[in-house]
């Protein structure tokens, strides 16, 4: 009997990646998005991460057809970049929905299918901006970090279930992400950098990783016995990320201004 996946945005970017992996490795593959995938072995439904009775369904619909889910993999993201002062607060709360509360909506139901089963994996797709601040866009820094200590939370409390949890923390990768960012016009006067900086991100992002590097990454998390809490992908990441653990937040947010030309 082939193993269950249901991921959360399969229809692009890592998501997808990782559908198309799970595939060939004889996974039934589900993706809630919504937006369809397009590979005809994809099963889609569609999910609004921002609606608890989406999320309800989703998991109701996948349960009562394969009366298991093995993993789920939780890849849904929006990023926004805007000063403090100029950015709207529906945006804010939205981005925390899509970023955090959906995860954890889906977690709240999801955990009692796992123990029915006996236990079960949960992955989600965090970022190095958890931990290296992003200039302009503190709302996604923020949301991720907060996704972080969740995960280490229920990591805690669920271990004895046999449930295994995995935050994935990729840094710059090559998707549309980059392009779907939602960006504000700025008066430039007021902040003579934000332009610059988000050329920046946004060149980050696509001389990163590819999606199917980090796909790779994850479906061999499914494999290990004891994964990673926390997993930051490729070496140079990984350095960043024990930086960001060791230097004084002073000094961690003086590199930061430099790699985005903040003056």
């Amino acid at each position: 009997m082939s193993k269950v996946a249901l991921i959360i945005g399969a229809s692009s970017g890592i998501g997808e990646a990782i559908a198309l992996k799970l595939l060939k490795d004889g996974y039934t593959v589900y993706n809630g998005s919504r937006s369809p995938a397009h590979h005809e072995r994809i099963i889609n439904i569609t999910v609004d991460v921002a609606n608890e009775e989406a999320i309800r369904r989703a998991l109701r619909i996948v349960w009562e057809a394969e009366h298991r889910i093995d993993a789920l993999i939780y890849s849904a993201g929006f990023s926004m970049s805007a000063p403090l002062e100029d950015v709207d607060l529906s945006d804010v709360y939205y981005l925390f929905q899509v970023n955090l509360f959906g995860l954890l909506t889906f977690m709240k139901y999801l955990i009692p299918l796992c123990k029915i089963q006996g236990g079960g994996r949960i992955i989600a797709i965090g970022s190095l901006a958890s931990v290296l601040p992003i200039p302009y866009d503190a709302y996604y820094s923020a949301a991720k970090a907060a996704l972080n200590l969740l995960l280490l939370t229920q990591a805690i409390e669920l271990k004895r279930f046999k449930i295994l949890i995995t935050g994935v923390l990729p840094g710059g990768v090559k998707t549309h992400f980059t392009f779907k960012r939602k960006e504000y016009w700025i008066d430039t006067f007021k902040y003579p950098d934000f332009n610059e900086a988000g050329y920046v991100l946004g060149d980050m992002e696509q001389k990163g990783m590819s999606p199917q590097r980090v796909a790779k990454k994850i479906v061999k998390l499914l494999n290990r016995t004891k994964p990673p809490l926390l997993l930051p992908i490729g070496f140079k990441n990984r350095l960043f990320y024990c930086a960001a653990k060791i230097f004084p937040a002073s000094l961690l947010v003086y590199l930061v201004r430099r790699k985005f030309r903040l003056k």
